[in-house]
């Protein structure tokens, strides 16, 4: 007898998407597209009889595997990536700024006052 447990296919989906996140060439929209794209592809393999589990597994080769998608994804992605990595260091310049800026008011505020 098969001990297998049922399959769930918003489960595999989910972690279908939280491995495309973690590949870091994809945005939410992209992930969200492929999702619209996987769906659709399993809406249409469920009406040849096949169970959720062969859908899944179908739509998901359909679509491409990881090391494909992250290449093409990453393409279209570069630049946008590569602000998004350097976003921080850029907030991190503005805060530091600012604080001088603050310092040195206070410091000439001060210097009037006192």
């Amino acid at each position: 007898m098969e001990d297998r447990t049922k399959f769930n296919l918003n489960q595999k989906i989910d972690s279908w998407k939280i491995a495309l996140s973690k590949s870091g060439a994809m945005t939410n929209d992209n992930i969200l597209e492929l999702e619209s794209h996987l769906l659709d592809e399993i809406d249409q393999l469920k009406t040849q009889s096949l169970s959720e589990e062969e859908c899944f597994l179908i739509a998901k080769k359909r679509i491409g595997d990881f090391d494909f998608l992250k290449l093409e994804y990453g393409k279209v992605n570069e630049g946008r990536f590569l602000l998004s990595k350097m976003e921080p260091y850029f907030k991190g310049v503005l805060v530091f700024l600012l604080f001088l800026s603050i310092s040195s008011m206070l410091f000439y505020l001060l210097a009037i006052i006192g």
